[in-house]
């Protein structure tokens, strides 16, 4: 057997642990590991989605976060937005998810009030 024939089947039998049946779903998300993309998770309450991503998340020992996908998600919202600082003439990257909770700052802008 070669290694990804091996990693593989451990990562199945580890998943197997915590997972009942879904063998297709599982195998995808083993394969979107193992080429190094990305997948979005869908389906209807109860199947174990959110199980599913977490134990393949322990399995590889990796950090674990769940976006609930609702009507006005945006994109800055999970990646964060840039910001242009016109003091430095560079853009900055805000991110809006730190330790898992979503924290809120403010950015002046050039038309923003500044106390003396």
């Amino acid at each position: 057997m070669n290694k990804t024939t091996e990693l593989a089947a451990h990562v199945r039998g580890e998943l197997g642990k915590a997972i009942v049946g879904q063998r297709e779903s599982l195998d995808q998300l083993l394969l979107v590991m193992l080429v190094g993309g990305h997948a979005l998770v869908e389906g209807v309450p109860g199947l174990a989605k959110t199980l599913a991503v977490k134990a393949l998340a322990q399995i590889f020992q990796l950090k674990f976060q769940r976006v609930q996908c609702t009507p006005d998600l945006m994109p800055a919202d999970i990646l964060g937005a840039n910001v242009f600082n016109l003091s430095t003439s560079s853009f900055a990257l805000h991110e809006h998810f730190t330790n898992s909770t979503r924290q809120m700052s403010f950015v002046p802008g050039s038309s923003s009030a500044k106390s003396r």
